[in-house]
């Protein structure tokens, strides 16, 4: 699993031998399901960055805000 979602998410795509062996240990419908929560993952992810929503009221961040140079 590590190893094909890795490669997936590094090289937007997954060799033939990075596939079977996923197919092969998990089979293909959890290799589906892996497919689905990656691209989920990076969906939500992707909104997050994007929206910069804000915290409720009297809420503090749990984290310090990035540079602007970094976004």
């Amino acid at each position: 699993m590590y190893n094909f979602a890795t490669e997936l998410v590094n090289t937007r795509q997954v060799s033939d031998s990075a596939y079977r062996a996923a197919v092969d240990k998990f089979g293909e419908r959890t290799v589906v399901d892996l497919i689905g929560v990656i691209g989920y993952y990076h969906f939500v992810s992707m909104l997050l960055n994007v929206d910069r929503y804000p915290l409720p009221e009297g809420t503090q961040a749990e984290l310090k805000p990035l540079p602007s140079s970094a976004r």
